[in-house]
């Protein structure tokens, strides 16, 4: 089954949220897509479950924003980045509360992830706020200390006000005049 929920959408709004699919077993397992931060899902033909549903897990993948929507930061309050790894923090905080209802276990889910999903993943193992919902982590190819997975705020910012520049906003107003700007844009020029 697959639920979908639009909880915690932040400034991106329902049409980018978290996307759930579950597939029943009994031992609880999450995984986050790679993507480079910028593409795929967890619908890719490349995680299918063919190889763990056979193997009695519960298999849970789910998306994360991306690209803008997910890691656009303006280094201040107001669009302060990183809405993609909250987006899984939020599944992870949903499995925690639902698993059981599928028959797993919250005290035995592992959470594993391919490239930019293993950078989440090694991310929410540093995390206190996640350390608690998940007891296994399995990163395969590449961490958050990774040298393309983290960029300075400042270096995030001038990348946000060179798409900004680019959809023809303002770089000079305020963050939240910018911010609005971003928001109008069409998703397929951002």
């Amino acid at each position: 089954s697959s639920l979908k929920g639009t909880k915690g959408c932040g400034h991106a709004g329902p049409s980018v949220c978290v996307f759930l699919a579950l597939l029943q077993g009994v031992l609880g397992v999450a995984f986050v897509h790679g993507s480079a931060f910028t593409a795929s899902s967890s619908s890719s033909l490349l995680y299918g479950p063919d190889f763990l549903v056979p193997e009695n897990v519960i298999l849970v993948t789910f998306n994360y924003r991306l690209g803008a929507a997910g890691f656009l930061t303006l280094g201040s309050k107001v669009a302060p980045g990183n809405l993609g790894l909250t987006d899984t923090l939020l599944a992870l905080q949903w499995i925690q509360e639902e698993i059981s209802l599928f028959g797993g276990d919250p005290a035995h889910v592992t959470l594993f992830g391919q490239s930019a999903g293993s950078a989440i993943v090694t991310s929410h193992y540093l995390s206190p706020l996640s350390t608690d919902l998940f007891v296994n982590a399995i990163a395969q190819s590449g961490s958050v200390l990774s040298d393309w997975a983290l960029i300075s705020v400042a270096e995030g910012t001038r990348r946000a006000k060179v798409l900004a520049q680019g959809l023809g906003c303002n770089v000079t107003e305020d963050d939240l005049t910018l911010l609005s700007c971003l928001q109008k844009a069409d998703i397929n020029d951002v």
